[in-house]
């Protein structure tokens, strides 16, 4: 029984790693197939690859010919191989690439720089116009300087022309004061030689004038008291002729002179008022004397 049971534990043992080594196989077997599965994928993208790459070399091949053909005709044997070629080309490809970026950042400086023109020629306009409206205003204000010069100009001038004018006048009436002094000093040289010629000698306007008057004067008194005196004459030829007429006539020519005394003194006839039928006795011509022909 011992020996049985021990038989069942070795089998039993036996099983269970029999059981660990099969599943153990089994992973192992799933692996594999994934393995192979991957593998067979990996193929088939392989043979895709290989078809596109056959296909692209089918295309790329007639280049290859091509540039063949080119190297024939190289001249200069600038070019050695394709590869030189293909090398050139890739040399422009990135030059043309560089100048397609360096294209694009020049537009965009462009329209930046456009769009700062444009605003600076907006502001450009306005300051034109407040340039404009400040010369016009400076147009303006130099029209109305020129006109008040103008004004000032005919001011001045009509100044001018009336200082003229009063100097013109100022000049005749100096002559004249001259004229007329130069006529009293001769006149008066007469009666007072050395007050003559010492007038004579006189250019102030105003002793001139002084002079003339003190001369008119002088004539005036000079007029009256000759007219005096024909009066006087005429009075006493009357008062003879009526001393042989008779006593009445002698009155009424006595009443005659004395209101004429009177009247010659500043005072009023007394004898005469109220005399409706008084005669007036007869004036004699004047007699033509020097100071009243002057």
């Amino acid at each position: 029984l011992v020996q049985y049971y021990k038989y069942i534990q070795d089998n039993e043992l036996k099983r269970s790693r029999a059981n660990k080594k099969a599943a153990v196989e089994e992973k192992a077997k799933h692996e594999r197939f994934g393995q192979i599965k991957g593998l067979r994928n990996r193929i088939d993208d392989l043979e895709g690859e290989k078809l596109d790459s056959r296909s692209q070399y089918q295309q790329l091949i007639k280049y290859q010919k091509y540039l063949e053909e080119v190297l024939q005709f190289n001249e200069s044997e600038e070019y050695q191989d394709p590869k030189d070629i293909i090398k050139r080309f890739e040399m422009l490809d990135d030059n043309k690439r560089i100048l397609q970026r360096r294209k694009t950042q020049l537009e965009e400086d462009l329209a930046r720089n456009q769009s700062q023109l444009q605003s600076k020629t907006g502001t450009n306009k306005s300051d034109t116009l407040q340039i404009d409206n400040n010369r016009s205003e400076a147009q303006g204000q130099l029209e109305k300087i020129q006109q008040d010069i103008k004004n000032k100009q005919d001011m001045l001038e009509s100044t001018v022309a009336h200082r003229t004018e009063t100097t013109k006048t100022i000049g005749q009436v100096r002559m004249a004061c001259q004229n007329l002094y130069d006529r009293c000093t001769q006149w008066n040289s007469e009666y007072n030689r050395t007050r003559s010629q010492k007038e004579a000698s006189s250019t102030d306007v105003i002793h001139q004038l002084t002079v003339i008057g003190d001369c008119l004067g002088d004539y005036t008194a000079l007029v009256k008291r000759n007219q005096e005196r024909i009066k006087e004459r005429q009075l006493q030829a009357h008062l003879n002729a009526a001393n042989g007429m008779g006593g009445l006539a002698a009155l009424k020519l006595q009443q005659m002179a004395a209101a004429a005394a009177q009247t010659n003194r500043g005072g009023s006839p007394t004898g005469l008022q109220g005399t409706k039928n008084s005669v007036s006795p007869p004036i004699a011509p004047k007699p033509a004397t020097t100071s009243a022909r002057h």
